[in-house]
């Protein structure tokens, strides 16, 4: 594993103190840890406002289906969008997708595609919902603060009959009819902890909220790995079945989206460059299918690339003869063209489930349930 100027920032020096990957994290903790006081007390009091009835979600005119997490990005939830997306699909039934649009250029809801075209730049879309849009183009994608307005906008300009709502666990001001928690298996237990002493957004035990529960990343987790959030499932969800899923390789393409063999990952060597909540696991999963450790090359969550960024991502690839670099759908969608001369590929994953077929199979047919039942009632809210 090699590191160039990519890899700092205070983000990514964040993170790896607070995954206890260096010797000093000790040393900052407490410090951390007086910081998350005053996040625990905002957490708090907006869980209990709601739970005590001192405000009320908001019914949105769609079904809602959230796929959320409890910790601070990179558990793979757009992966599962769209894996969910499309399925779906192959029971005949339409789902949009809302977001909030983080890092967009734009303001207020907008539609970034109505299920036939995508209407909106990949500026003001966001990178994320800009990568759904793209790889999903029979599913209409809205972003919003409010997210019941994007809602609204999936359910009055697209035949939607549901709504996946992209990172709603902790999003109160909008009733669910499912919420999907994911749990990364390949999180370090140190980082348990709540944010900024660890990567936790609400204590382990606002797990109770969820209906459903999937372990992602199983792949490149130990077993020890697995077998601690299968525990931390089941102690705080009690009755709940779990879903363990791994992230599989749909493709590798080439730039231009050309598809090509895994094996070039093993050819030659590798520059394995992200910009993401998690990009550890990435990087775990492009050595696995290389067979050996890639050079890793980090950019800050969301990061706004430039043609300069190339300059770094090529010194890094310049000290072997025939290096490749491979990046994330999520960054390929903000980075302008590569250099010439430069081999840059983009692995595309999808979600594998290794364990509760069952689980997800009634998950499944709820939805279905949800969706069928949508239409008649929606166009009734809007009249």
């Amino acid at each position: 594993m090699s590191h160039g100027p990519g890899n700092f920032s205070i983000e990514n020096c964040w993170r790896t103190m607070v995954a206890r990957r260096c010797p000093w994290s000790w040393l900052l903790f407490p410090l951390l840890w007086l910081l998350s006081v005053p996040w625990w007390l905002v957490v708090w009091a907006s869980h209990h406002m709601y739970r005590l009835g001192m405000k009320n979600s908001r019914k949105a005119v769609l079904p809602v289906v959230s796929v959320g997490n409890i910790s601070v990005g990179g558990t793979g939830k757009t992966t599962t969008c769209m894996y969910l997306a499309r399925e779906l699909g192959q029971s005949g039934l339409v789902a949009g997708i809302v977001l909030r649009g983080y890092g967009r250029r734009s303001r207020g809801a907008l539609l970034v595609s109505d299920g036939r075209e995508i209407v909106a730049t990949a500026e003001q879309a966001g990178d994320e919902a800009w990568l759904l849009a793209k790889q999903l183009p029979e599913c209409p994608v809205a972003v919003a603060k409010r997210r019941e307005a994007a809602v609204k906008l999936i359910a009055e300009g697209t035949e939607a009959q549901i709504v996946l709502l992209d990172d709603g666990f902790q999003y109160y001001r909008m009733a669910r009819d499912v919420d999907l928690v994911l749990l990364d298996a390949y999180t370090a237990s140190g980082s348990d902890w709540l944010f900024p002493a660890g990567l936790l957004r609400e204590p382990y035990s606002y797990l109770s909220r969820a209906s459903d529960i999937w372990i992602t990343h199983s792949d490149i987790a130990s077993e020890q790995q697995l077998a601690r959030v299968e525990k931390i499932a089941h102690r705080y969800a009690p009755g709940i079945s779990v879903v363990i899923t791994s992230h599989a390789l749909d493709r590798l393409t080439t730039w231009d989206g050309e598809a090509v063999g895994i094996e070039v990952l093993s050819e030659w060597p590798v520059v394995a460059t992200a910009g993401i909540g998690n990009p550890e696991a990435f990087f775990s999963h492009v050595a696995k299918l290389a067979g050996r450790p890639v050079s890793e090359l980090v950019f800050a969550d969301h990061h706004d690339y430039s043609s300069a960024d190339w300059d770094t991502i090529a010194a890094s690839a310049a000290d072997c003869e025939h290096t490749v670099v491979v990046t994330t759908p999520k960054d390929a969608v903000k980075m302008p063209d590569p250099p010439a001369g430069l081999n840059v590929y983009v692995m595309h994953p999808t979600l594998d489930v290794q364990a509760g077929h069952t689980a997800m199979a009634d998950l499944l047919r709820r939805i279905c349930a949800l969706a069928r039942s949508a239409p008649a009632s929606a166009r009734e809210v809007l009249q």
